[in-house]
């Protein structure tokens, strides 16, 4: 699917910031989900970091903006370490975040759900605005479908306009869903 955005489809928002237009492309696959008993996401739960990167869960109840951090602790007098889940952390500035969960009370099931994407496009910024360069990491958000990732800069070009400077990027992740 390709979809533009220039004030006649949906915006896209790219750290924090309303793009003046854009284009995306996704692709998708479905993958079979098997959710875990005792407690399960709170679709309803979202964060920006003090950055203004967007964390959510997406419709499988992951977190592909987030990173789960582990340490390794050792016992008094244990010779191997044992990792120990510290916390998620998003993937672009390692500010630490805590997604909410709510309680369930049925055990686990299988059913399928949309899996992962490829996606990626361009998008125009202001030229007064900071440039970003190839291989810098940016979330990104489009609220009228409800997806958000982390893409990286591909190529920037100012010289198609003296106003505004184009920006191709790629998902280097998920582009994820919210539920709604």
């Amino acid at each position: 699917m390709k979809y533009m955005a220039n004030g006649r489809g949906p915006a896209l928002i790219v750290n924090g910031q309303l793009t003046e237009r854009a284009t995306f492309e996704i692709t998708r696959e479905m993958i079979e989900m098997t959710t875990l008993p005792g407690r399960e996401p709170d679709h309803t739960w979202f964060k920006l970091d003090a950055n203004g990167h967007y964390h959510a869960f997406n419709k499988e109840g992951e977190l592909p903006t987030l990173d789960a951090r582990y340490a390794d602790v050792r016992t008094f007098g244990d010779m191997e370490a044992e990792d120990v889940f510290v916390g998620w952390f998003c993937a672009i500035c390692g500010e630490m975040v805590e997604p909410k969960y709510k309680p369930i009370t049925p055990s686990g099931f299988t059913s399928p759900a949309p899996g992962r994407i490829s996606w990626g496009g361009e998008f125009w910024l202001p030229a007064t605005d900071a440039i970003l360069s190839s291989g810098t990491q940016v979330s990104i958000r489009v609220p009228e479908f409800r997806r958000f990732g982390i893409a990286e800069i591909t190529e920037a070009d100012g010289e198609s306009s003296h106003r505004s400077i184009r920006y191709s990027y790629v998902g280097i992740g998920e582009l994820a869903e919210r539920k709604a």
